[in-house]
This record gives C-alpha cells, structure tokens and sequence, in this order.
C-alpha cells in the first residue's frame, strides 16, 4: 500500500479518529449563521418578554435587588434558549451519513423532531421510553435516550450558556439591562464610567462640555437614545430626593450623637431632553415614572445569544471537537 492511499483526505484530517466529518458540507456554512441569529432573536426577545413582565410589576431600576434577580434569571433563560435554538439548527443539519458516527462513544438515537415530540406527548410516554431503554441498551450498554438526563443537559447546554452568560458581561452588559428606566434613579443604561461627581448646585460648563461627549457615546442613561444634539447633565439622585435623604431623621439623630454621616453622593449622567423634561414632573409631583426601551439594541442585547446558540450548533454537528 502506498503512502499517499495511508495519508488522509482533505475533507476529514481534522476529524476524531474513526469518524468521518465532511467539514465542506453545504449546511455546516449555510446554517451556523442561522444558528447565531437563531439565538440572537432568541436571547432579544427573552430580555423584552423580561421587561414587559417587569413593567407589568411595577419592578424598574428603583428596585435594585428585585431587578438584579430577575436580570440574573432572564440572562439565564435567554442563553439557554438561544442554546436550543443552536441544537435544534445542528441537528437538522447533519447529513444522514453522520447521524450514526458524530460520537463514537454513545449511540444517537437521531429522532426527527416530529417523532421526538410525539413521544414527549404521548399519553404512554413512559411505557415507550422504557421499552427504548431496553432497545439501546440491548445494542449499546452506554446508549442514551432521546430525553436527556439532567446530567446531559448540563453537559449539552453548559458550555454554551456560561459562554454567553460571559459574553453579556464581557460587552457591557448589566443585570438592571432588562429593567424599565425610573426616572428618579439611573437608568438601565447609566454607567458609573461615563459619569462625573456632581453636588447640589448645577453643573459647570467644564462637566457640560464632558457630558456633551459621554452622550452620543453611551446614550441617554435613562432610555439609551444616542441620536440627540443636547445633551443634560442630570444629578442621580435628583437634587430634591438627595435633599431629603440628607435631611432623613436618622441622619439628625447621628448628628446629634456627635456622628455626621457623609452626605449622600451624587453623580452627573447623560440624558436627554426628552427623559429630562419627564423627570421634572416626576420629581416635582414626587411620582414614579418608568421609561421602557424595548426599542434601543446594545451588542450585549444579541451577542450572548448568538455565541451561545453557535457554540450549541458546533457542539451538536461535532465541529467542535
């Protein structure tokens, strides 16, 4: 036998040893784009079902631990889903000869969807899922079954929702992201970076100038519009809320100790004119008035999605091995 019969083809040189990958097939470049806007849509809408339910509850950025939990639990559910949409698109695009030879080490069973969600709804589920079991482990003693385990799900979503759940960090994204604006608070795309100590008297032309930079950059911290000419620099908290907070009867009996708590601290934020005008009123009447933006699209509103339903597609078509 020659060398050149013992050297490897092209298509499969990357490929683990006993299986066979064409890695030029037709779908793998076709369907990992659809896969990584599968997930971006996914993760989008997950993040403003989010906010519709936290605006129906009157939860905003005020309530900061409220928020920060259903931030946490909507970043979580948003990568998984966007991690199903990935394994879904992988495991249509397999070609019919690599359905038996993607893992070597257990035995896919390769249900079409159809026929997966027939046996999650049948009434004789469980009957049908025992006589599979016996089936596959009659072939293969390590056989899995088309419902996974929770150990299973754990190795088959793990890696693609804590890949996206660190590119949401990564790119700028917050837990409060997914929260409604209250106006007498800073918002959900306030950011201490692009922000500049503030006092109760007005801001300088220096700290305008500032904030005339930070706005077209970072947004309106309250409904993260960049598209604005004029550009407020707006005291958090507001200057009537930090007065009375200052003047708070637990603050005088401190003082009256001999203890003087350091005054609450404020800061300049880009907003609009528009958010501005919004929340004179709102502090003027002492009200709450929530801002949504379901409108208004950062990198860490889809990217997460994306990586992780690409990674759950190369993960479920092996390219990732």
């Amino acid at each position: 036998m020659s060398a050149s019969e013992n050297a490897p083809s092209p298509a499969c040189s990357l490929s683990p040893p006993g299986i066979h990958v064409d890695w030029t097939h037709d779908g793998f470049i076709r369907d990992a784009p659809a896969a990584a806007l599968a997930g971006a849509a996914a993760f989008l809408a997950t993040g403003c079902s989010s906010q519709a339910v936290q605006s129906a509850l009157g939860l905003s950025t005020r309530t900061r631990i409220a928020a920060s939990a259903v931030g946490a639990a909507t970043v979580a559910t948003g990568t998984l889903a966007s991690a199903v949409c990935g394994r879904l698109i992988g495991r249509a695009t397999c070609p019919p000869d690599m359905s038996t030879n993607l893992q070597p080490n257990r035995e896919r069973t390769a249900l079409s969807g159809d026929r997966l969600w027939h046996r999650l709804l049948a009434p004789n589920f469980g009957r049908v899922r025992q006589e599979h079991i016996a089936s596959t482990q009659s072939l293969n003693p390590i056989a899995i079954t088309a419902v996974a385990s929770p150990a299973e799900v754990q190795q088959d979503y793990g890696p693609s929702t804590i890949a996206g759940t660190c590119v949401f960090f990564a790119t700028g994204g917050r837990l409060k992201a997914f929260s409604p604006s209250d106006l007498r608070s800073v918002g959900a795309f306030g950011r201490r970076a692009f922000s500049l100590p503030a006092t109760l008297s007005g801001a300088s032309a220096k700290v305008r100038a500032c904030i005339a930079t930070y706005g077209p950059r970072q947004g309106c911290h309250s409904c993260g519009t960049r598209s604005w000419s004029e550009w407020i620099s707006d005291h958090q908290p507001p200057v009537k809320d930090a007065k009375r907070l200052n003047e708070a009867r637990w603050r005088r009996v401190l003082s009256v100790c001999g203890l003087h708590p350091f005054p609450v601290a404020q800061r300049f934020y880009p907003q609009c004119r528009p958010c501005s005008e919004r929340q004179s009123g709102a502090v003027a009447q002492s009200r709450i008035v929530v801002v949504t933006h379901f409108k208004v699209v950062r990198v860490y509103h889809v990217l997460p999605g994306a990586v992780a339903a690409l990674i759950a597609f190369l993960l479920e078509t092996n390219l990732g091995s």
